[in-house]
């Protein structure tokens, strides 16, 4: 049985601004997140998107009661 990949349906690159550039490495993976998720969103638009994502710090986060106001923010926007 043959596994079938997902397809790449856009390519995406940001510059950091000098205020993005101090971020925390979790930080500016949850901004590429909502950067990427808000750039396509007319192509993801009425499908399931599953976001991969290999960074424990991220998956810790989302289920922490008490997190920064701006993941809450970006969380919110995912």
């Amino acid at each position: 049985m043959e596994v079938k990949l997902p397809d790449a349906i856009y390519f995406i690159s940001k510059s950091l601004s000098k205020i993005e550039l101090n971020y925390i490495v979790t930080q500016k993976q949850i901004l590429a997140m909502v950067y990427s998720v808000n750039t396509s969103r007319n192509y993801i638009t009425q499908y399931q998107v599953f976001v991969h994502i290999d960074h424990i710090a991220i998956k810790y986060l989302v289920n922490k009661p008490n997190v920064n106001a701006r993941i809450i923010r970006w969380f919110l926007l995912l």
